[in-house]
């Protein structure tokens, strides 16, 4: 696919790790410290609810050995943002979904960099000369829960390229590749070209991939477009755009809205085009 060449540097290693930019955006969240007795609640909680497993599945003075060292491990790889992805963070958005009109909210991801390009519609995500894949068209427009447009709304993207890997997490691929903050028109309207993202494997040689190969687990994540969409005077919605699901994990398979998922079409020269209305709930006055 030829498309315009993108003007960021290119990495000799990865920039990022997703333990880093978790951390480093944690400092930077300025939000109320849970009362102490909010803090006892939860830890009571959590520590119960995992003696229970223990006590309910007769685990083993070894098998708790070695739960208690892939957990080091996780650590040790960096993996905990993804496996609180997986296995956590999806309980807390179907909660989030259930109390809103907007758009079902999915979770951000491990693969997150803020500060990308900012771009106008109708636009190209930044990519390589020629960069490999499959050209796709996506369309849309950004409303309220009316169904009135929000003019000028942005909408944050990254995705992963022909090859399933995200920039910026992995050497030689442009920082900005296949990332960008997208500005709906005066109608709300955005037309987006970029290219097929492809599913991706969850690491194999980390904690987590080790997880899935004694649990005989489908390591793989399905083909995603993720988007963060704002507006001043609205709630900001995260969430996940998917297209084939048939190769997703087994482990987050089912933990796919079925309104994510797109319908796409193939034109005869081989573009594949997707639309999608993202709705924002308004903030209270």
């Amino acid at each position: 696919m030829t498309a315009h060449t993108s003007t960021a540097t290119t990495l000799d290693t990865p920039s990022y790790t997703a333990t880093q930019l978790v951390r480093e955006r944690a400092l930077r969240a300025i939000r109320a410290n849970p009362s102490p007795a909010r803090i006892s609640e939860l830890a009571r909680a959590a520590a119960d609810a995992i003696a229970g497993v223990l006590r309910r599945h007769d685990v083993t003075d070894a098998e708790l050995h070695a739960l208690k060292s892939w957990l080091i491990s996780v650590g040790d790889d960096g993996e905990w943002p993804l496996l609180l992805d997986l296995f956590v963070e999806r309980t807390i958005t179907a909660r989030a979904n259930a109390d809103h009109s907007a758009t079902p909210s999915s979770t951000e991801g491990p693969y997150y960099i803020p500060g990308q390009p900012q771009l106008s519609s109708p636009c190209m995500l930044p990519m390589r000369a020629e960069e490999p894949g499959t050209s796709l068209i996506l369309t849309g427009c950004v409303t309220a829960a009316d169904g009135s447009p929000i003019a000028y709304a942005n909408l944050d993207m990254w995705q992963t390229d022909d090859s399933g890997h995200y920039s910026g997490f992995t050497p030689g691929i442009p920082a900005d590749n296949l990332r960008g903050v997208v500005t709906t028109d005066d109608h709300g309207r955005f037309e987006i070209a970029t290219i097929l993202p492809k599913p991706y494997r969850i690491p194999a040689d980390g904690a987590l991939g080790t997880l899935f190969t004694k649990a005989k687990w489908n390591p793989w994540r399905p083909a995603t477009i993720h988007a963060t969409v704002t507006k001043l005077g609205y709630f900001p919605v995260t969430t996940q755009l998917y297209f084939d699901t048939g190769a997703a994990s087994d482990a987050v398979s089912d933990r796919i809205d079925p309104e994510l998922v797109l319908d796409v079409t193939t034109g005869p020269e081989g573009t594949v085009r997707a639309t999608y209305s993202f709705v924002l709930d308004a903030v209270e006055p």
